[in-house]
This record gives C-alpha cells, structure tokens and sequence, in this order.
C-alpha cells in the first residue's frame, strides 16, 4: 500500500481559532464546515489512491478538489449538511477522474502562498 501525505500533520491547536474542532459532534464552525471542507480532501486522497493514481496526478486532483472544498456552517443542522458532505465526496471522484484525463492544478494546491491553508488561516 502506498501513502500519501499532502501538508504537514496539524492538531487542532495549530488550526485557526475559526476552523478549530467544534465542541458539539457534527457541528460545523464557525468559518465553514470542517466535515465538508477537510472531507473533501480526505475523499480525495482516498479516491485517488484507489484510481492508483502517482503522486503528481494525485497532487493536481487534491488541487481540483480543493479548489471546490467548501460548505456553510448555517447549513449544518439542516437538510443541507448532509448534502454538503455528499458534495464533498462527488467532488473528490470528479477531480480524480479529471486529473487522470489530464486536467492539472496548482503545485502546491494546499500549502502555497494562495493555497487552501491560506484561505482559511486569519492572515499575518
């Protein structure tokens, strides 16, 4: 079996206060929905890894997924929340079967300066 790592390992302190786990289970927080945000790149890796994608096309799938990873934290505790995790899921096969057509991403989808980490992080 082959691993992937995309971005070094965070606990939950490292996190922005924002996107820190919330303390209710199956809450979101306050800046979005960590289930359909971090979800997304969970099904992804997932995904590619059983597309047996390599490492580069699997970094450019992260990077389409990523590119869609989002869900609101209002929709949590409505019919929406589930669909935004069901969202999350059918992104990370689209971008899968993207990047194995050839479709590619940034290179560093995640950690670079205009990454998804950038996006959510509460700036210098």
């Amino acid at each position: 079996m082959r691993a992937a790592r995309c971005g070094p390992s965070r606990s939950a302190t490292e996190w922005p206060p924002a996107w820190r786990p919330p303390s209710a289970p199956g809450t979101c927080c306050r800046a979005g929905c960590q289930e359909a945000t971090a979800g997304a790149l969970g099904a992804v890796a997932a995904a590619g890894c059983a597309a047996g994608l390599s490492a580069g096309p699997l970094r450019h799938a992260v990077g389409l997924c990523a590119t869609q990873a989002a869900g609101l934290s209002a929709a949590a505790e409505t019919p929406l929340g589930p669909l935004q995790v069901g969202k999350a899921a059918a992104n990370a096969v689209e971008a899968v079967l993207l990047s194995r057509s050839g479709f590619t991403s940034a290179e560093q989808p995640l950690e670079g300066r205009r990454g998804l980490y950038a996006l959510l992080s509460e700036g210098d």
